[in-house]
């Protein structure tokens, strides 16, 4: 009895720092927790092995090269993909000012510690609680997957601070109304437009968050609306698809994303499962069969946490850290669908349809592909915890307020 009267009071003393803590200590909190992960992950990869330049990394060289070489020219020449403007530049602009990559790397882990804070607020909006809140910021700090990509001269850290940042501000500006609502809207439109210059997987967030925006207004300006951006989008479609030259133009890209079917590929670059084609019905309607055993398997595999090429402590990582973080958020997926959470299905919604789109297209060992919805993963992970934690305390016929939760 002692001992738990002790506890009590313990706990009670928590709730009450809790209460009295400012909100700007969490914030800068997170953000130092984010930051310090960061930098420690980044200073024992270059220490081991330097700035890796494979893959990717060689292209955004190359074409922030390009960029120094024939300046404006670059973007001209390059008309058909302004989806790799983006990143190409803040290479080129990071070697002009400070001569060196690591200084790419730093924008990567500021930026990526910023979204700490950003992924903060979003949780809390979402959700109404600070407490999920609070789990969130800090299960995105030491998300393992979430940090990898820090250390890689790539757009995807920086594509994990944009998509955070349109949804924090979409979110934002459903808390508004007047002149600070439109311009929260204005500074979106513009975060989904750099959004798009760094990333080529920004086209599902932006479609999605768009979708979102139109659902609030009335329905003869949301048909207006609507109608305006299926014209602009079919135009800037039409562009790129007559414009498209080279490896990495729109054309180039569908008969790519064919070829991957035609080879029944379901991971890009492992042999962990490969979809037995029927090469007899390519060309004909029969291979509809195996495109969508194809789409069936892929959306499976977007889930997956290990690969036959997986290190130990990738295993390790993958079904000690990312496999409880999956089960949690799907079970969160579950209860935010039964207790009819709208802000949270919206969500929900956004990893659906990043699932289905990118089965149709491709996915791979390294979860790139998966990356932006890994943090709201996380949301839905923290509030799976929320609601386990208050319905231990309801079966036990205690009543538990939020900031005891918090604590």
């Amino acid at each position: 009895m002692a001992g738990d009267k002790l506890g009590e009071i313990k706990m009670q003393e928590l709730r009450q720092k809790l209460n009295a803590l400012n909100e700007k200590y969490i914030l800068i909190s997170l953000f130092l927790l984010a930051l310090l992960m960061r930098v420690l992950t980044l200073y024992a990869d270059i220490s081991v092995g330097g700035i890796g330049y494979g893959g990717d990394v060689i292209r955004f060289s190359a074409w922030a090269d390009e960029i120094k070489i024939k300046g404006v020219g670059y973007f001209s020449e390059n008309s058909d993909k302004p989806y790799y403007w983006g990143y190409p530049l803040i290479l080129y602009l990071c070697r002009t000012i400070f001569h060196s990559d690591i200084s790419a790397l730093v924008v990567n882990i500021i930026a990526t510690s910023v979204a700490a804070v950003l992924i903060y607020r979003t949780a809390v909006m979402a959700t109404d609680s600070r407490c999920i809140g609070l789990l969130t910021g800090v299960l995105y700090a030491y998300s393992p997957q979430l940090i990898n990509w820090n250390s890689a001269l790539t757009s995807d850290s920086l594509g994990i601070f944009f998509v955070i940042l349109c949804f924090y501000l979409y979110y934002r500006q459903k808390t508004e109304d007047g002149g600070k609502k439109k311009l929260l809207i204005v500074l979106l439109i513009i975060s989904e437009l750099i959004f798009f210059l760094v990333r080529t997987t920004a086209v599902i967030a932006i479609l999605y968050i768009t979708f979102g925006l139109l659902k609030q207004l009335d329905k003869k300006r949301r048909i207006i609306a609507l109608s305006i951006i299926c014209f602009l989008g079919i135009c800037v479609l039409a562009f790129l698809f007559l414009s498209s030259h080279g490896e990495h133009g729109l054309a180039e890209r569908a008969e790519y994303y064919i070829s991957l079917f035609e080879s029944g590929t379901i991971v890009y670059e492992t042999e962990t499962f490969v979809y037995p084609v029927h090469e007899s019905f390519i060309g004909n309607w029969r291979f509809i069969f195996d495109i969508i055993g194809i789409v069936i398997c892929r959306f499976v595999f977007f889930w997956a946490v290990s690969f036959d090429y997986y290190t130990i402590v990738d295993n390790i990582m993958g079904y000690g850290m990312l496999l409880p973080v999956f089960i949690t958020s799907f079970i969160g997926i579950g209860l935010a669908v039964k207790n009819k959470h709208k802000r949270l299905i919206f969500m929900a919604g956004f990893i659906l349809m990043t699932n289905i789109v990118q089965s149709f297209f491709e996915i791979d060992g390294g979860y790139r592909y998966r990356l932006p919805v890994l943090p709201f993963v996380l949301i839905f992970s923290s509030y799976c915890i929320y609601c386990l934690i208050k319905l231990y305390y309801e079966k036990k016929g205690r009543y538990i307020d939020e900031n005891k939760i918090t604590a």
